[in-house]
Order: C-alpha cells, then sequence, then structure tokens
C-alpha cells in the first residue's frame, strides 16, 4: 500500500533563507524550495509569516514600493506554481480587498491560485513588535 491509498500526507515546514525588503531574492529562494518540495512528493507546504518581504520591516510596510513588489512577489510564486500538485501556504502582507490597511497574512496557495487569506488575528504589541499598528 503506498501513502496515496492510505489516506497519508507528506507536509512540510520550509525556512527559507530572506533578506529583509528584499522581495525578488525572498521569492527565489522560496521558489527553490517549493521546487525542491515538489520533487520530493510533499503534499502541504508550509512558510513563515511574512517570509515574501521578511518579518522585520517596520515601517516599511507602509511604503507602497514594498507592498506591490510583495504583491508581484506572490503572483509570481502562483505564476510558478501553476503545475504544482501541493497545497503551499505562505506569509506575506496583503491589502484586505485591494485596500487599506495592510495585514500579516497567511496566503493559501494551490495550482497557481491564491484560494484562501488569513490575516494574523493575535498581534503582538510589545518590546519590538508593533503589529496592530
Amino acid at each position: 500500500m503506498n501513502r496515496k491509498q492510505a489516506k497519508l500526507l507528506r507536509v512540510a515546514a520550509a525556512i527559507p533563507e530572506v533578506t529583509v525588503g528584499n522581495v525578488s531574492y525572498n521569492v527565489s529562494k522560496i521558489i527553490e524550495l517549493l521546487d525542491k518540495s515538489e520533487e520530493q512528493g510533499v503534499d502541504i507546504i508550509v512558510f513563515p509569516e511574512l517570509c515574501v518581504t521578511g518579518y522585520s520591516c517596520g515601517d516599511l510596510f507602509f511604503q507602497e514600493c514594498l507592498i506591490e513588489a510583495a504583491e508581484q512577489g506572490v503572483a509570481d510564486i502562483c505564476e510558478h506554481t501553476k503545475n504544482h500538485k501541493q497545497v503551499i501556504i505562505i506569509g506575506a502582507p496583503a491589502r484586505a480587498d485591494g485596500n487599506e490597511p495592510i495585514f500579516n497574512t497567511a496566503l493559501v496557495i494551490y495550482k497557481g491560485e491564491v484560494v484562501r487569506g488569513v490575516g494574523k488575528r493575535n498581534l503582538p504589541g510589545y518590546k519590538e513588535f508593533y503589529e496592530p499598528r
């Protein structure tokens, strides 16, 4: 009996090398891991929150150029994974319905389409964390 017949899923947690604010670099590292995991037969792959931009962008999250780069980065990931069979969960800043405000969001991608986005709910607001802003 193979794992599909046994109804087992192969799930991977992926931690790409990221550079804060360098979306194109981060997306290239995410795509490398996506390709490797697809080759290994991973069914579901989960990436860290805000891995598209880097977590600690701070006030850069209020810059339109970073948000547009993140949106393009997500689009690039979607385009690259149209033929992938895995479910992909990545972290990226996203606008609510294409508008303000910006949310720290987990995006679920399947066959090149964002099928769901869920904003972070329990926002830390202490020490170096200013997420409620």
